[in-house]
């Protein structure tokens, strides 16, 4: 089966993403058509930690659980990928008058909840096209340093 960024048909769990590269591909080709867009990119806190105490089978399930939760939540053109062991990435267009901080509360709202029965938190740092960048680097990287802050 292959690889899928659309909700509307049957999409493989996010164990096996799309890959860093291919994000950024087809980000970069979404940025050339777009007004207005944002990524952000998340991270499981304090994943090492859930390792630890409960086991890495239970770290990948969350991982997995992470995954399809973003994966199921997000409308048909916006795209997932997991970039990293615990961190995702999120690319959705905006209309100009959407407001970043619904957004960040909407990828909040999903992890308000135990995962696997472990208390799982996200943390998140969003960059906005074009004011925060206009190439798929720019965007990483700001959305990355948002991320360290947050």
């Amino acid at each position: 089966m292959g690889k899928s960024d659309t909700l509307t048909n049957k999409n493989p769990p996010l164990s096996n993403p799309i890959s860093f590269k291919e994000f950024a591909i087809k980000v970069s080709e979404r940025l050339q058509f777009i007004k207005a867009g944002a990524l952000a990119r998340s991270d499981i806190f304090e994943i090492g930690y859930i390792n630890l105490i409960h086991g890495f089978e239970k770290g990948n399930k969350i991982l997995e659980a992470v995954g399809n939760l973003l994966k199921k939540h997000v409308r048909h053109t916006d795209i997932v990928a997991k970039t990293g062991g615990d961190e995702f990435a999120i690319f959705v267009e905006l209309p100009k008058e959407e407001n970043t901080v619904a957004i960040v509360e909407k990828l909040r709202q999903l992890f308000i909840f135990p995962i696997e029965s472990v208390s799982v938190f996200i943390n998140a740092g969003i960059s906005i096209f074009p004011i925060d960048g206009k190439t798929f680097t720019e965007l990483f990287e700001k959305a990355g340093f948002a991320l360290k802050e947050a």
